[in-house]
């Protein structure tokens, strides 16, 4: 089944394991345990305003993904607390839609994994100079048959914001 992300990754996607592309079609469930940690001070502020989780490092996380052909929406629950984002194609590019971000990414296969190489963002429409720009490193990959993940945010002068992962079983809805 078509939809954005194979569309988007044409090739690639077929080169990601059966595990992966379940992932990533239709509609899933994924479900387990994460670790969340936070920065400093100044990451806990911006964590706040944007609302993202709170640091534990043995979060229940739900997650339910939505894949469409012109968009994909990924619904969020860490413990409770939910966090929405929806991706639109711009482009050459993914573009995830949080709150008032918009973050451009490729995602790529690369040795097993799914990696979303981040290339800029927007903050209400307006692009941040690359150097205000947060770093973000975001990957899945398939492990001893289960489903991981990992993303991390760094940003000039704060340093570490944000980071979560672990591995979560898939359920297809």
């Amino acid at each position: 089944m078509l939809n954005i992300l194979s569309n988007h990754m044409g090739d690639d996607f077929n080169r990601l394991s059966p595990l992966l592309r379940l992932a990533h079609t239709g509609t899933t469930t994924l479900e387990g345990s994460v670790s969340v940690k936070r920065g400093g001070k100044i990451a806990n502020i911006i964590c706040k305003v944007f609302r993202f989780p709170s640091e534990n490092p043995e979060t229940h996380l739900i997650v339910e993904c939505s894949h469409f052909s012109d968009r994909m929406e990924w619904v969020r629950y860490f413990d409770g607390f939910k966090m929405s984002s929806n991706f639109i194609t711009d482009s050459h590019y993914l573009v995830e839609r949080l709150g008032p971000l918009a973050m451009n990414f490729k995602a790529v296969a690369n040795g097993g994994k799914l990696e979303y190489q981040f290339a800029r963002t927007k903050l209400f429409g307006i692009p941040l100079p690359s150097i205000f720009s947060p770093k973000i490193i975001a990957y899945e990959q398939e492990v001893d048959g289960k489903y991981q993940f990992f993303v991390s945010v760094n940003m000039f002068m704060v340093g570490f914001v944000l980071s979560y992962g672990g591995d979560l079983k898939i359920s297809e809805t």
